[in-house]
């Protein structure tokens, strides 16, 4: 998944949902989806977008160092989950697949237990809808190939029959 997902309406709700649901069972005070960059693709908790972009950011360089650790330590893979752990509050993330991370920020009364199983099942549902997504992308890329395929060639044919004239 090079390319950025492109959700529907109806699938950009269903990650709401999930992330809301998230936010209430583990009672965290943010929960952050976003893709590799850090781009912010959905929100719960956290009213400050200026914040919410900058965690997502954050969290993502984060993610994109500890992949060099993983290699620099010769892992064929990345780590899946980072938590971390201050004195008042705990920020805890995983990757949704490649491209997709999930972070929630909770303070230091949350049970991580309770945190780390709602987050998985949190990812198991984005990981639905992203496969979903991914499948309509490259379903519509074919569409979008014979539409400008056969665009080409009616322009063509029609300029042709212009100038014959």
């Amino acid at each position: 998944m090079d390319e950025r997902l492109n959700f529907t309406a109806a699938q950009q709700q269903r990650i709401d949902d999930c992330l809301n649901t998230l936010l209430a069972k583990t009672r965290a005070h943010g929960v952050l989806l976003a893709d590799a960059t850090g781009q912010l693709i959905g929100k719960a908790g956290i009213a400050n977008d200026r914040k919410a972009t900058a965690l997502s950011t954050l969290s993502a360089g984060s993610f994109a160092a500890t992949s060099e650790m993983a290699k620099f330590l010769g892992r064929a893979t990345h780590f899946s989950q980072h938590f971390h752990e201050g004195e008042d509050y705990g920020i805890y993330s995983a990757t949704v697949n490649p491209s997709l991370l999930l972070t929630v920020t909770f303070d230091a009364e949350a049970k991580l237990g309770l945190v780390r199983i709602f987050t998985k099942r949190a990812v198991e549902e984005l990981e639905r809808i992203t496969a979903e997504a991914q499948e309509n992308q490259d379903q519509g890329d074919g569409i979008d190939e014979m539409m400008d395929s056969e665009f080409g060639q009616l322009l063509a044919d029609e300029l042709d029959s212009l100038f014959a004239e």
